[in-house]
């Protein structure tokens, strides 16, 4: 116990000295942890070890159950990730939701299930377009949720702010 206390202090000093923590040696970017050298290694490591177990049939996770076929996980694992995905998209949903109003800004519908981020400007294709395969409500929970250019409308509205005007915004 006293000795992984002592690396762990070991690394929090290399962190706090801005020096990698593998190798304790070269610097790193204060957002870093590890230099690129160690990263890479690290890496390599992980995609051998991986490697070993899909070619004995083991799966590459937990390295105890057989995985059938082609899979890369056994189905213990493969359920729990499948799990763990889609909660994380419901809590994201939930961030959104909590981030731009549980509510429609124009007729005021509260079932979470028919609201729908909407681009103020329109300009959701292009943003899209430049998110290069990011959800978009990942990258906005990154840019932490901007107010500006966003705002929460019920699918009726938004289809009809497509086509030109929503009847609840007048002639």
């Amino acid at each position: 116990m006293a000795k992984a206390q002592s690396e762990a202090n070991r690394r929090k000093a290399a962190r706090d000295a801005g020096v990698c923590t593998r190798c304790f040696r070269t610097s790193v970017a204060p957002d870093r942890a590890t230099c690129a050298s160690c990263l890479e290694q690290r890496r390599q490591q992980i995609a051998a070890r991986s490697k070993g177990r899909y070619d004995a049939g083991q799966c590459v996770y937990c390295n105890d159950e057989s995985r059938v076929g082609a899979a890369v996980y056994g189905e213990n694992c493969r359920v729990r990730n499948l799990a763990r995905s889609k909660q994380s998209k419901v809590d994201l949903r939930q961030q959104i939701l909590d981030a731009y109003g549980r509510e429609c800004v124009c007729c005021g519908e509260d079932i979470e299930e028919f609201l729908q981020l909407d681009h103020v400007d329109d300009n959701g294709s292009e943003e899209r377009r430049h998110l290069n395969g990011t959800s978009q409500y990942h990258e906005l929970r990154r840019r932490g949720f901007p107010s500006e250019g966003y705002q929460m409308l019920c699918a009726n509205c938004n289809w009809a702010k497509r086509l030109g005007q929503c009847p609840h915004q007048g002639s």
